[in-house]
């Protein structure tokens, strides 16, 4: 910290300013700083009585105090990283209210559903039977572990880690995705990342109940940007998936978003469809689509006005 402090402090001509602001910024927090930086401010408004002297005084106190709070602040702010001074909060530890502050700055967008005519143009006869492997293989496990759960609580890791097993396995050995689960990324860990045979990156969240699914595609959209932010590439979209093993229910999206050079994300887009039902091969068909690298979203659709739309358990709207 008396590393970085100092050379924050650096640009201080002045040299007795520089070594009491460094001395205060190591021993006191920022909250402690920032109520002593109120009360000196207020004494110097206050102090109609003081003499000139006692104003400068108070003045130059206030101005090192001041610079100290910056140096903390500084300080705070590096050591959370551009991912947390954005989304308020680690992406597995974000509120409600975050949440929603995320979806507004990421100019989120709900989706009335996913599109089954855009689905049926890219499914193929492959896709078509993964889906039905895949189903067939987490039926059977989910079916065992609802059987078992009275027993204890079912742990969303060994969840995650069963589906992701059948889903590895449902791939061909020449289009098989990288899976990642407990992807690194920065200094978090996302539940999954797969990257397509054509480079394509997707994220995806797991949860045990379908009511968190909301929450999920944000904190996807987290860890998306914290890839990008790690890489240092410009990557055109992220495709996020939130999911929910036990409930069978998913919730896909996609998030476009460029970064500057200090990391601050510029003009995103967050869109993602309503949550349905994958207890189907028809839908958990999108899941392949998905992770392929075509995002889901009116974006991508020939014309959306025509088009027919999947709801929450696979029901034309």
């Amino acid at each position: 910290m008396k590393i970085f402090l100092s050379g924050f402090l650096s640009t201080e001509t002045n040299a007795e300013k520089r070594t009491a602001a460094l001395a205060l910024a190591l021993k006191n927090s920022a909250a402690v700083l920032a109520a002593d930086a109120a009360g000196l401010s207020h004494q110097l408004a206050a102090g109609e009585l003081l003499s000139r002297e006692e104003r400068l005084l108070l003045g130059s106190e206030l101005a090192v105090v001041r610079l100290a709070l910056q140096a903390r602040m500084a300080y705070k702010e590096a050591k959370q990283g551009p991912l947390v001074r954005q989304f308020g909060s680690a992406p597995g530890k974000m509120t409600a209210s975050l949440v929603a502050q995320a979806k507004d700055r990421l100019m989120a967008a709900v989706l009335r559903g996913v599109c089954r005519e855009e689905v049926l143009l890219r499914s193929t006869a492959e896709s078509k039977a993964a889906a039905e492997r895949l189903l067939q293989g987490v039926h059977n496990i989910v079916e065992a572990i609802r059987a078992e759960r009275e027993n204890g609580e079912v742990r969303e890791a060994a969840l995650q880690s069963v589906f992701c097993i059948c889903f590895k396995d449902c791939f061909g050995e020449r289009d098989r995705p990288v899976f990642s689960q407990f992807r690194s990324l920065g200094r978090y860990v996302a539940d999954v990342m797969v990257v397509s045979s054509g480079s394509h990156v997707t994220i995806l969240e797991f949860k045990k109940n379908d009511a968190e699914l909301d929450h999920a595609i944000v904190q996807a959209s987290a860890y998306a940007v914290q890839y990008c932010m790690d890489n240092e590439e410009h990557v055109p979209h992220i495709n996020l998936v939130a999911i929910s093993v036990l409930s069978m229910h998913m919730r896909l999206g996609v998030i476009k978003f460029g970064l500057d050079w200090e990391k601050t994300i510029v003009s995103p887009r967050l869109e993602y469809g309503k949550v349905f039902s994958w207890s189907t091969p028809e839908m958990l068909e999108l899941l392949f689509l998905h992770t392929q690298g075509y995002p889901l979203t009116p974006l991508e659709y020939p014309s959306t006005n025509v088009l027919k739309w999947y709801g929450r358990e696979g029901e034309v709207e």
